[in-house]
């Protein structure tokens, strides 16, 4: 399932780095978002929308409908 997360996320790209980043930009996010998934019942968007706030700030311009949009895409591959 991480695969599956850090894949999803780099072609999401919330904060648009991929074009310049290395590729595992994100994977610090996707491990935290993987962790937590792990160990609650909270929904799989909200806690995107939580790591990417708390890690990228007003970076961070995706709201939660588009992180449960991506939430969904991760548990249609897995």
């Amino acid at each position: 399932m991480l695969e599956v997360i850090k894949a999803v996320v780099a072609k999401w790209d919330p904060i648009g780095l991929m074009e310049f980043a290395p590729s595992d930009e994100y994977d610090d996010e996707c491990c935290l978002i993987f962790n937590e998934f792990a160990k609650t019942q909270e929904s799989l968007g909200k806690i995107i929308y939580k790591v990417f706030k708390d890690n990228f700030g007003e970076e961070f311009q995706a709201d939660l409908e588009n992180c449960v949009e991506v939430a969904t895409e991760i548990e249609s591959r897995i």
